[in-house]
């Protein structure tokens, strides 16, 4: 008598403890997952709608900051043209130019300060008349003691009523002295209605309201019913998370206007402004409701999902043992199936095992199959468990053979949603395709190309799928690249595109044939320097090559007769430092050729430039020699002059010092090496100066 026969055949209970315990297992864990799943969908609601309203604060803080960025850049535009207007002029012919830059710049009403305070001059009123008998705004008074840009609190403006934002710079004028004189402030007042109306401009969401409140906490503007609060304290709320100083942070209370809301402040830029951005708490709520409905319906599938199991596990054995006997038929009366049971699963594998070496053997496939060039895989129709690997694809997803065979299946190896219902496609149209990012278990990630395709042979069964797997990332690197250098050509072409107009706009008019000629001068220097660009793909540029470039243009024989020296270490200029100084070395170089020494045949030029580590600056000395003697500084300042502020401190952050000596002009120009070079050159001072 056997084992078998002495314990007797298997309880009938035992299959129906295993359902119990699995409903059991599935009911108590449907508790436990809605739970969970209601408290996260909680959490991640409330997390993403506030990490949205401080972005969107931040957004809002960044067009704020850009109009007192403006306003800034106007006035000291402004400041620069009538610091020598004043010295020499005085106030008086000051006013035309002080009206007409207000009419240009559109930003504001631009008043002129004394250092007690008084209105001087103001662009708003009438030629003529006498300025108001008040007191300028705080931010102008400020400017004085401080000698820089100062930015105001909100204010009403004592002859029109209306609600402003000053911003002041202070006005130095040129003294008999060594030092400047700091003799007057200019104000240019924003209105809050302009600030409210750049609000209103970035089209919050439905029912958000986004409002600037300055640091004595007023509200500056509002993107809704801006007139009714405009000029009111914030709430208490409010008030104390300004007072915490915890920026950015989001506050539940109710609004200024009653409503119950989550309020996003954040702290915006050098102005020290808040940006408030409140969201009614209603609007928020709402975001919880479809998580609950999904968290309800994911407990009704779960209670389904566990009858359903108790179901499958019967249906499984059953499929197990009835395929196990139909391997012995050809081709087998069932498909492959996995039980769940060790015994069974383990006598499948085998059984399988074999069959599928003798299938291979038949169709002779496995030759071709191991050398292809490309992945390569077999896998079930319905399953989509590999059953057939080549070497090819072992190395593309960086996994051993034995690992992609032990139950792996397509959706699991590439992921669910990147493979989809490539069933659909194949019904449909005969072939599937995807294109999806691999993670390989080293780290890497590869980009794939997937093509899935039917194998038609009647004696496979059950039915099977071939997988072609082809590496396609070096492709999409190309294309991405290639991206890049678009966006960096549009942005380039687009900062070429201001420099033409500023240069249209600034060149003087008197003659018209020498304005054209200036203009075309300075045009052709853009379009070299352009050209380099476009040369090294708009990844910057030599500075060597491009002095050399733009001398030449002066001094055809550079290399013969040595009137223009260059010196200095190789260096990679960074793709936004080429255009400024090309433009500021044809400036030079065309004042020289008027002016300085190539206006003559003994004049010499030397250009040198070197890195200071100390510093971490770029230094370029230009020095002329041997040309005409200077009695000493222009007594205008010029549109070169004006071009190389433009360009090495406005776009470039740097400074410019010109000296005009007897033996000709010197000029040091120093530029942060973050905003100009892209390798560095041997450290060391410019020959000839400290």
């Amino acid at each position: 008598m056997s084992f078998i026969t002495k314990i007797g055949p298997p309880r009938s209970s035992s299959l129906r403890r295993r359902m119990m315990a699995i409903y059991c297992a599935v009911a108590f864990g449907l508790l436990g997952l809605a739970a969970l799943i209601v408290h996260r969908a909680e959490t991640r609601a409330l997390g993403w709608a506030e990490a949205e309203m401080i972005g969107t604060a931040r957004a809002l803080g960044q067009t704020i900051e850009g109009r007192f960025d403006a306003a800034e850049a106007a006035l000291h535009g402004l400041a620069a043209m009538g610091s020598y207007s004043l010295g020499k002029g005085g106030p008086g012919g000051f006013a035309a130019p002080l009206a007409a830059f207000a009419r240009a710049a559109n930003l504001g009403m631009v008043s002129l300060v004394t250092p007690d305070g008084r209105l001087l001059l103001r662009s708003g009123a009438p030629p003529g008349t006498e300025p108001l008998d008040v007191l300028a705004p705080p931010a102008a008074r400020q400017a004085f003691l401080t000698g820089r840009t100062e930015i105001g609190d909100l204010i009403r403006d004592p002859a029109g009523g209306e609600y402003q934002v000053a911003v002041a710079v202070p006005v130095e004028r040129p003294d008999s002295g060594a030092e400047p004189c700091r003799c007057y402030a200019l104000s240019l007042s924003l209105a809050a209605t302009d600030l409210a109306a750049a609000l209103r401009r970035q089209e919050l969401p439905p029912g958000w309201v986004a409002a600037v409140i300055d640091r004595t906490g007023h509200v500056v503007a509002r993107s809704e019913r801006h007139e009714e609060f405009v000029g009111s304290g914030v709430i208490p709320a409010i008030k104390a998370a300004i007072e915490s100083g915890s920026e950015p942070k989001v506050v539940r209370t109710r609004r200024i206007d009653g409503v119950e809301s989550s309020i996003a402040l954040v702290r915006s830029g050098k102005s020290g402004f808040r940006i408030a951005i409140a969201a009614p708490e209603r609007l928020l709520a709402s975001s919880l409701r479809d998580p609950l409905r999904w968290a309800l319906l994911a407990g009704v599938s779960i209670a389904l999902a566990g009858l359903l199991l108790v179901l499958l596990l019967a249906r499984r054995i059953v499929r197990g043992i009835a395929w196990l006997g139909s391997l012995g038929e050809a081709p087998p009366a069932a498909a492959a199936t996995v039980t769940g049971f060790s015994e069974i699963d383990r006598a499948a594998r085998s059984l399988t095992r074999a069959v599928e070496a003798q299938r291979q053997q038949a169709l002779g496939l496995s030759a071709g199959f191991q050398a292809a060039s490309i992945g390569l895989a077999h896998a079930e129709l319905e399953s989509g468990r590999l059953l057939l690997v080549n070497a090819r694809l072992c190395t593309l997803l960086g996994q051993p053979e034995a690992g992609l065979l032990r139950g792996m299946d397509i959706a699991t190896l590439f992921g669910a949603e990147a493979i989809g219902d490539y069933r659909l496609d194949l019904r449909q149209h005969g072939s599937a395709t995807r294109s999806l990012r691999h993670h390989r278990p080293d780290g890497s990630t590869i980009s794939l190309q997937l093509g899935i395709a039917p194998i038609t042979a009647a004696a496979l069964t059950p039915p099977r799928i071939v997988l072609v797997v082809e590496d396609v990332t070096e492709r999409h690197r190309s294309l991405e690249r290639m991206a890049l250098v678009m966006r960096e050509m549009s942005h380039r072409a687009m900062n070429a595109l201001a420099l033409v107009q500023a240069t249209l706009r600034l060149t003087p008019r008197a003659d018209a044939a020498a304005y054209a000629a200036a203009v075309e001068a300075r045009v052709a220097a853009l379009a070299r320097a352009h050209a380099r660009l476009v040369g090294d793909c708009w990844s910057g540029g030599s500075l060597r090559a491009l002095a050399e470039g733009e001398l030449r243009v002066f001094q055809p024989n550079l290399g013969d007769q040595r009137r223009i020296g260059i010196d200095g270490p190789e260096m990679r200029l960074l793709p936004q430092a080429v255009q400024p100084l090309a433009m500021a070395l044809h400036e030079l170089a065309t004042n020289s050729t008027k002016h300085g020494a190539l206006s003559c045949p003994t004049g010499r030029v030397m250009l040198h430039w070197r890195t200071d580590r100390v510093r971490e600056t770029l230094r370029l000395h230009w020095e002329e020699a041997d040309g005409p003697l200077i009695a000493g500084p222009p007594s205008r300042r010029g549109f070169g002059s004006r071009l190389l502020d433009a360009t090495i401190r406005g776009q470039l952050g740097g400074t410019v010092t010109l000296s005009w000596r007897r033996t000709g002009l010197s000029c040091r120009i120093e530029i942060p090496l973050a905003r100009a070079a892209l390798a560095d050159a041997a450290d060391g001072p410019i020959r000839g100066g400290a």
